[in-house]
C-alpha cells in the first residue's frame, strides 16, 4: 500500500464543524425498535449465556447510536459486552460495563437498513432467585430511555424509539443435571481461534443422550439417541458463537438441558484505512499515521507498529513519528498490526513518500470516517454532561 503526505483541506475542517452544529439540534423522526433476542432465554444456574441486542431500523437508515441498559432482579452477572456481528463498525470506545448495566456508542459509515445485531451480553447465572426476586424465577433485562438512535442524513435526526424488554428464565440443575466441559475451549466467555470443539460430559453404562449443535442459544435438543456418548467432536466449524445442548433421555423424554458455549474467530482483523499527515491538527510539523482496521467476530483488540520491521510496540491512531522519520535518504516504511480477541492479527505496510499529496478519493474516505466518529463522541460527551 501507498500513502502519501497531505495537508487537511479547508474543506474537511468545514465539513466537520457542519456536522457538529448540526448533531447539536437533532429532531424526531420514524420510531426504530431495540429489543433483545432471545425475548425470553433459559439460564440453568452456574451456567452462561449470550444475549443478542438487536435493532429494527423500521425501514430508516440509521448510522449511529448511544445504548444504555441494566439487568433488574436475580444473581446475573455480566461477564462482557460483544461487538461480534455488530452492524456498528466505528466505536469511539469500547462498550462498558459496570455491574450490570451497560453502554455502547458506534455508527456504521452509510448508514444501515433493515434488522440488525449491534451487540452481545455475556451473562451467567450466578445462584438460583429468592422469593424477593420477581417472585417467579425470572430476571428483566431493559434498555434505559436515555438511549438514542441517529438516522442517517445531513439533517441527522433523532429517531424516536421503542423499547422492548427481555427476560431471563433461572431454573435449578436438577439431579439429572450433566456438567460440560471442553478442552478446546475451556473459558466460555473468551475467543479461541481454535475451529475444532470437543466436549464431554460424565456418562453411566446404559443411559442415553440427546445433544445438539447450534447458533441459537435457546435451541433444545430433541428426543432422540446420539451417538458417540460422553465425548464429542465438532470439526472445522467457520467463524461465529456457538451452543451445544445435552440432555439425559429418561422414557423418551429430555430432562434437564445443560448447554455449552464456544465462540470462534479463525479470521484476521481487516484493514480499513491508512493515512500520513506531516503536520497535527494545529499545523505544526508533527508527522503522524492514522488509522484504522475491522474485525466482525471477535473485534479488534489492540494494534503495533514498527518502524523497522523488527520491533513492535503499542499504537493507537493517530501515531505521531519521530520527527526525523522522512528526513532520511530512503522513503520510510511503517508495518502495522491490528490484533483481534481471539489471538490472529492482520499486517500491512505503508510506504510513506515525502512532499506529495494524498488522492482525493482518499480525502473523503478520511473525511467519512472522522465525521462519523466525531458525531459518536459529542453523542457521548452529550449524555454524560447532561
Amino acid at each position: 500500500m501507498k500513502f502519501r503526505t497531505f495537508k487537511k483541506p479547508a474543506v474537511l475542517l468545514t465539513l466537520t464543524l457542519a456536522l457538529y452544529l448540526i448533531a447539536a439540534t437533532p429532531s424526531q423522526a420514524e420510531a426504530a425498535r431495540l429489543y433483545f433476542y432471545p425475548e425470553r432465554q433459559e439460564l440453568t444456574e452456574g451456567e452462561s449465556g449470550v444475549i443478542e441486542m438487536r435493532l429494527d431500523a423500521q425501514g430508516e437508515r440509521i448510522n449511529a447510536v448511544d445504548i444504555s441498559g441494566e439487568i433488574n432482579g436475580g444473581s446475573i452477572q455480566v461477564l462482557n459486552f460483544e461487538t461480534s456481528d455488530s452492524v456498528l463498525t466505528i466505536f469511539p470506545e469500547a462498550p462498558t460495563v459496570s455491574g450490570r448495566s451497560w453502554n455502547l456508542a458506534g455508527g456504521v459509515p452509510g448508514g444501515f437498513t433493515g434488522d440488525a445485531v449491534i451487540g452481545k451480553l455475556s451473562v451467567v447465572a450466578e445462584s438460583l432467585l429468592t422469593e424477593h426476586d420477581n417472585g417467579l424465577g425470572s430476571v428483566d433485562i431493559i434498555f434505559l430511555k436515555n438511549s438514542k438512535v441517529f438516522l442517517h442524513g445531513p439533517e441527522n435526526k433523532m429517531a424516536a424509539v421503542v423499547f422492548s424488554s427481555g427476560t431471563l428464565e433461572i431454573v435449578g440443575k436438577g439431579g439429572d443435571y450433566l456438567p460440560i466441559t471442553s478442552a478446546s475451549h475451556p473459558k466460555q466467555s473468551a475467543w479461541s481461534f481454535e475451529k475444532n470443539f470437543y466436549l464431554s460430559w460424565p456418562t453411566a453404562v446404559g443411559e442415553k443422550y440427546s445433544y445438539k449443535l447450534s447458533r441459537l442459544p435457546d435451541d433444545r435438543p430433541d428426543t432422540l439417541t446420539d451417538l458417540p456418548v460422553g465425548a464429542v467432536k465438532f470439526a472445522n466449524l467457520d467463524d461465529g458463537i456457538y451452543y451445544f445442548s445435552l440432555c439425559r433421555l429418561t422414557n423418551a423424554a429430555c430432562g434437564t438441558v445443560s448447554r455449552y458455549r464456544a465462540m470462534i474467530d479463525a479470521t484476521p482483523p481487516e484493514w480499513k484505512s491508512i493515512a500520513f499527515d506531516k503536520n497535527d491538527q494545529e499545523g505544526n510539523l508533527r508527522p503522524n499515521l492514522s488509522f484504522l482496521a475491522h474485525d466482525k467476530n471477535s473485534g479488534v483488540l489492540r494494534y503495533e507498529l514498527s518502524l523497522d520491521g523488527k520491533t513492535f510496540v503499542a499504537a493507537t491512531s493517530p501515531f505521531f513519528l519521530p520527527d526525523k522519520f522522512l528526513t532520511k535518504g530512503a522513503d520510510g516504511i511503517i508495518t502495522l498490526k491490528a490484533w483481534d480477541k481471539a489471538g490472529n492479527y492482520g499486517v500491512t505496510t505503508a510506504k510513506l513518500e515525502k512532499n506529495s499529496d494524498v488522492g482525493a478519493a482518499q480525502i473523503i474516505i478520511l473525511a467519512a470516517i472522522l465525521l462519523l466518529t466525531l458525531l459518536v463522541v459529542w453523542i457521548s460527551i452529550r449524555n454524560k454532561h447532561g
